[in-house]
């Protein structure tokens, strides 16, 4: 089994810095030690770890990825990890609706992403940390986005020969 220790990319996606890019494309993250590695920018960068012709995406941005899968020779997500709730991550999941794809997150944000608008207050008080309030891309997502996992600090994430480890877990509250 192949243990990836994705600890930069997550830690890339949670601060969410992108890649500046010429046109929108899956570019290869090195394609000598981790040739199945991909990154896609859009609202966020978005990494497709790819086995055959199925893929294991780690955040979805607004969804574009799904279109160029295909151009990697994907043809179907088997799971989508999200790294947080933020709207920029999570905001194409709508998109995976009759795809089959699974999706997990970290556990300790499951309810901003299974129950969004109970975190949605008209009256934003500074001293709930559940409170949402400023951006709208720190506020949880439009919809319900049901999860098949939720995952902690140092679990282990087994995706056909791949094993991911969580190396941290943070609760994003904008």
């Amino acid at each position: 089994m192949k243990q990836h220790w994705l600890t930069l990319v997550l830690q890339t996606a949670l601060v969410g810095i992108t890649l500046p890019t010429q046109a929108a494309r899956l570019t290869p993250v090195d394609s000598r030690l981790a040739p199945d590695l991909f990154v896609w920018t859009d609202t966020c960068n978005v990494w497709v770890l790819r086995d055959g012709d199925a893929a294991l995406l780690i955040d979805l941005g607004d969804g574009s990825v799904l279109d160029h899968l295909d151009d990697i020779g994907v043809k179907r997500v088997e799971w989508v990890l999200f790294t947080h709730h933020h709207r920029e991550q999570c905001q194409g999941a709508s998109r995976l609706v009759g795809r089959g794809a699974k999706v997990a997150a970290p556990d300790a944000e499951r309810a901003l992403f299974e129950r969004p608008t109970d975190f949605r207050q008209m009256n934003v008080s500074l001293g709930d940390a559940f409170t949402i309030h400023g951006s709208s891309y720190v506020r949880p997502p439009i919809q319900p986005i049901p999860l098949d996992r939720a995952f902690k600090t140092n679990d282990t994430f087994a995706w056909r020969s791949h094993e991911l480890v969580v190396t941290a877990q943070v609760l994003f509250t904008g």
